[in-house]
């Protein structure tokens, strides 16, 4: 089973340059997070920071795990296995270092393998399999080692699309039935979308949060093909393009003005709006948007819950505003 991970004002610094500032998040036990940023964004950073792989340079706040001391895996961009041991010694390393006899390495190793779809594989080296079976058995190692959160690194950067969104389907089903706690990190807003329950945005110099998104409907059947994961990926993309708007968005969601809409207006009234309206002062219409949710966007301020779907609309005298798509009425007409 998996760990509950915190962080907590996480920071890193290389002399003078300070390279991550101020990062706190909570995963739950069983829970997954993406994070996605620019390159030099400090998602690898990040990770070392949560493995508690520090070099040179100075580091800030402080990560824990609930229970306590849970063991943790770290998967990096390259396999890392050893080309002069087979599969399986691979697998075995760990196990070994941790004092285990030889039975119980061998069960767990043989357990691993046939988790992840390498039985008859064990006797292989790494170059005499593919780099997807590569792939699978460095995650075969944290598995057999024990691992209650696994923090991946572009863990399937080197493959393929198809033989990419197949081994993220495996894995995430086979974290999701061990209950496993995970943190990837990745360039993919495909990839974040698929892999994170939340998605955190690196951004800024030196880097922080500037928006963490929920994707509560990411392990339902045709997600990855659905319009609400475009719509996510999509959301994503703005808040790596504009980090203004993406602190915004955090602002607003701190403000609470995601809660349910109800009579008509959400919590504090839109701005400048109707009741149950959204208003924006500039911006491209006929922008598509869900029912059921309020939206912070690149280019106003929000938009209150009520019947849907929205688009924005340029209207003289109004600026941009929000209309049902169904009525053409204001956002709750």
């Amino acid at each position: 089973m998996g760990a509950t991970l915190a962080a907590r004002d996480l920071g890193r610094s290389y002399g003078d340059r300070e390279v991550l500032r101020g990062v706190s998040f909570t995963v739950p036990a069983g829970g997954s997070l993406s994070v996605v940023g620019r390159s030099g964004s400090g998602k690898t950073t990040l990770l070392n920071l949560l493995a508690g792989l520090v070099g040179p340079g100075r580091s800030a706040g402080e990560v824990a795990t609930d229970p306590p001391g849970a063991g943790r895996a770290y998967l990096m961009q390259g396999c890392a296995l050893f080309p002069w041991k087979t599969v399986a010694a691979n697998l075995e390393l760990p196990l070994a270092l941790a004092g285990a006899s030889r039975r119980e390495r061998g069960a767990r190793v043989a357990e691993a393998l046939r988790e992840l779809g390498l039985e008859g594989l064990g006797h292989r080296y790494p170059h005499e399999i593919s780099g997807g079976e590569r792939q699978r058995a460095a995650l075969g190692r944290a598995l057999a080692a024990g691992a209650e959160v696994v923090l991946l690194d572009e863990p399937f950067s080197a493959l393929d699309a198809i033989a990419r969104e197949r081994l993220q389907d495996a894995v995430d089903s086979l974290f999701a039935r061990k209950g496993l706690t995970s943190v990837v990190a990745t360039h993919g807003i495909d990839e974040a979308v698929r892999l994170g329950d939340r998605v955190l945005v690196l951004g800024g110099r030196p880097s922080g949060i500037t928006a963490e998104i929920p994707n509560p409907r990411r392990r339902e059947s045709g997600f990855r093909s659905s319009e609400a994961a475009f719509r996510l990926a999509l959301e994503i993309r703005r808040a790596l393009e504009d980090g203004t708007w993406a602190a915004d968005w955090a602002a607003d969601r701190a403000a609470d003005r995601e809660t349910d809409w109800a009579g008509g207006r959400s919590p504090g009234g839109p701005p400048g709006g109707s009741a149950g309206g959204c208003r924006a002062t500039s911006g491209p219409s006929a922008s598509f948007w869900p029912s059921g949710r309020s939206w912070a966007w690149p280019w106003g301020r929000w938009c209150c819950r009520g019947p849907g779907p929205f688009s924005l609309t340029s209207r003289a005298g109004s600026g941009t505003q929000c209309f049902s798509r169904t009525s053409g009425l204001p956002c709750g007409g």
